[in-house]
């Protein structure tokens, strides 16, 4: 082997493969982290593996690199949903249909802060 050569590092293996795709997944498990609807205390993970297949002379190798994340799963949602039957059928209702709901008319609807501050200008 000439002594001319750059020495193989994960830096350069194909060209700079391993770095490329280990900044792809990194990017991934970031956007995950600031994702709201994922736990702020799961943690993430980056595997790089590297498969070295030497050929039958053992003078070359095959080297195939993979990059995997391990993402939090985004958090679960709850809702109460009322049940009872209706015309001889189960049905679910997310409002307690025992409860009195009020009825707004869009000038006396409540608004929302939101709401408030766009009609505000701000």
């Amino acid at each position: 082997m000439s002594d001319e050569q750059e020495e193989l590092t994960l830096d350069n293996i194909g060209g700079g493969v391993a770095t490329e795709l280990f900044a792809e997944e990194l990017g991934k498990v970031l956007g995950n982290i600031l994702d709201v609807n994922t736990s702020a205390k799961a943690k993430r993970a980056i595997t790089l593996t590297a498969t070295f297949s030497p050929m039958k002379g053992r003078d070359e190798v095959l080297v195939t690199v993979e990059v995997k994340s391990k993402l939090a799963a985004p958090t679960g949602a709850a809702a109460t949903i009322f049940v009872g039957m209706r015309k001889g059928r189960a049905v679910a209702v997310e409002h307690d249909p025992r409860q009195l709901q009020i009825r707004w008319d869009e000038e006396s609807k409540p608004k929302s802060l939101d709401e408030k501050r766009a009609a505000a200008g701000e």
